[in-house]
């Protein structure tokens, strides 16, 4: 399958970092995911594979369906899934409370040190934080002789910073994240400041085989289309844009995957993407649709997987 950009085609490799933020951290983790967007659509899926057989007893068929309305504006700060952190630094915050939470529990109150808001890691008193600390360990982390300072963030589904309502933040935010990360394979002690845009944020809840998303803006302005915690910046406008997919990745290839073998590396599978989110800046999304693979049972024609 061949893409083209009218503007400029851009193929980037997607890296497990930070959700909803830029940094220089992001080119640490590659796997081998490759998104090309594009406003010619005359070098899309060719018709042939819109309709795919397996066998006599099971075929699949390309469809669309308007995603729209399943884009919901985050209500609370995600955290990057990056790194083996013991402070987090809220840099241009105003004054106000701020939890941190993990998997949905509250762990910490940030502290003011008369600069900015800080989640000191390394030095809670909280025994959830304690305990996620000691539970959320794997093979591949730095050699730390005191381990239990750090929270290993890259086996944490979700954390957040929960906001007062009564609190207006600026349209971008920076937060300081400090501890080890990994570069070229090699672990970095360090720290990175990520930007964060709080009020333009949106989850996007999709699963199935997707070879495309198309969407379209009502004025010319940029989404940052972020699969699991790595971004990719895209112009949009009034006319459609259709964010295609390629996907080497086996951690992104399911049981849904079995009917579609042909198929793997031109479409990727959202049912294995943990998070998706849409960060739109300078316009409004009028028109976003989804373009997925259902596989049926023949001649039962019912649907394989729900």
């Amino acid at each position: 399958m061949q893409q083209t950009n009218d503007h400029h085609l851009q193929n980037v490799d997607i890296a497990k970092t930070s959700s909803i933020f830029e940094s220089d951290c992001s080119s640490s983790f590659v796997p081998n995911v490759i998104l090309s967007y594009s406003t010619n659509f005359e070098n899309s899926l060719s018709i042939d594979l819109t309709f795919v057989k397996f066998d006599e007893k099971v075929y699949s068929t390309l469809n669309k369906k308007c995603v729209l309305n399943d884009l919901i504006l985050h209500k609370k700060i995600k955290i990057p899934n990056v790194g083996t952190i013991n402070e987090i630094n809220l840099l241009n915050f105003p004054l106000g409370q701020y939890i941190l939470s993990v998997q949905g529990t509250n762990i910490a109150t940030a502290k003011y040190n008369n600069k900015n808001y800080t989640f000191d890691i390394a030095n809670s008193n909280s025994e959830m934080l304690s305990l996620f600390k000691s539970v959320a360990i794997c093979n591949d982390e730095p050699i730390m002789a005191n381990r239990n300072e750090y929270l290993n963030l890259s086996r944490i589904d979700t954390i957040n910073i929960t906001v007062p309502k009564s609190i207006n933040l600026d349209k971008k935010c920076l937060i300081e994240m400090k501890g080890y990360f990994k570069k070229d394979n090699n672990w970095n002690h360090e720290s990175n400041i990520f930007s964060i845009y709080p009020y333009d944020t949106y989850s996007l809840n999709l699963n199935k085989i997707t070879e495309s998303i198309d969407i379209m803006a009502d004025n010319d302005g940029e989404i940052i289309f972020i699969i699991d915690t790595v971004k990719y910046n895209i112009p949009v406008g009034p006319i459609m844009t259709k964010i295609s997919f390629r996907n080497n990745e086996t951690k992104y290839i399911g049981i849904q995957n079995t009917y579609l073998p042909n198929l793997n590396e031109h479409t990727i599978n959202f049912s294995r993407i943990d998070s998706v989110s849409i960060i739109v800046l300078n316009c409004k999304i009028t028109k976003l649709y989804q373009n997925y693979y259902e596989t049926y049972s023949y001649p039962e024609r019912n649907q394989l997987f729900v």
